[in-house]
């Protein structure tokens, strides 16, 4: 199946971003949609990443649909969390989840299921709520569904959200899309998640330096490499075949190797100017620059490079 996912709302600080309480609606739907895209890449499917990270809410939506509608998919998913509850101190009892759709527009069936695999996780099911308003599900061409996971402002709903997790929250929304057609109608349907089970690959191994030297290994999305605020001016990755850096206006030669103390081959960069962009022929990765506030849309690399030209890179993350 192919899939677009984004998180709703500007990045915190860039423009338009979500509802704020004890949770950062902006913060936690990109960490939602960045479990998502891996749980539903790591079964096989094709996910394009849609999310805008700055600008007005008009601007942010456009933005938004205009990526969706870029690709021919089965169906588009958007991330956001619900306010309004005002709930700080807790009365046990969580707000829960629900899920919008356009009316008609033939994503019943996966908002129901959706609704119901985070009711399985103890969120409580709101059901599935249909709208011609919302811009997005009015306006991108495949079905679409807007999923709300839970509520920012309630501390019942929040000690939920982090007790979980948001892997297996993610594990749940990509088990539900892709999980096996049930005869039944949508509204009968009985949805036991069944868990992502992910694959034993090798994870990659990386290491950048910056102004101060080198910093330690990373490996896979198990960390980031990179120091926030800090030029990063040497990259070097390990099973990913070949890569390269831009920087100094231009891209530097392929590399293979992975020798910090190899200045020919063993890593890449020209040790004077910042790397603003990274391309390697395998794996998923992301970066976030000095001017950002968090990491820029993940790519597949043989696809695409991963930086902005002229914004040196900071922060790395690179795996399978």
């Amino acid at each position: 199946m192919i899939f677009n996912v984004h998180a709703g709302h500007a990045a915190t600080g860039q423009g338009a971003s979500g509802a704020v309480g004890i949770l950062n609606e902006s913060d936690e739907n990109r960490r939602i949609k960045e479990d998502l895209i891996y749980a539903l890449r790591s079964e096989g499917h094709t996910v394009y990443d849609c999310t805008v990270d700055s600008g007005t809410q008009a601007g942010v939506l456009n933005g938004i649909v205009k990526k969706c509608n870029a690709h021919n998919v089965d169906l588009d998913i958007s991330i956001h969390f619900n306010s309004g509850r005002n709930d700080y101190a807790g009365n046990g009892s969580i707000g829960g989840s629900e899920v919008w759709i356009y009316p008609n527009g033939g994503a019943e069936t996966y908002a129901y299921k959706v609704c119901q695999a985070l009711q399985g996780l103890g969120f409580t099911n709101r059901g599935v709520k249909t709208s011609k308003d919302l811009y997005f599900l009015a306006k991108t061409n495949a079905k679409a569904i807007l999923i709300e996971v839970c509520f920012v402002d309630d501390k019942d709903d929040a000690n939920l959200y982090n007790s979980l997790g948001t892997s297996k929250i993610a594990s749940a929304i990509a088990s539900a899309i892709t999980g096996q057609t049930v005869q039944q109608s949508a509204s009968q349907q009985q949805v036991t998640p069944t868990p992502i089970v992910q694959t034993a690959t090798p994870q990659p191994k990386y290491c950048v330096a910056t102004a101060k030297g080198w910093l330690p290994e990373v490996t896979g999305k198990e960390d980031y490499a990179g120091i926030e605020g800090q030029k990063i001016y040497k990259f070097m990755a390990s099973g990913v075949g070949s890569y390269q850096v831009h920087c100094g206006g231009r891209w530097l030669p392929a590399i293979s190797g992975y020798d910090k103390n190899n200045s020919a081959t063993g890593w890449a960069g020209d040790g004077k100017n910042p790397i603003d962009a990274i391309y390697t022929d395998i794996g998923y990765m992301r970066v976030s620059t000095t001017s950002s506030s968090g990491y820029l849309d993940t790519v597949h690399n043989h696809n695409d490079y991963a930086g902005i030209y002229g914004k040196p890179i900071d922060k790395v993350q690179l795996w399978f």
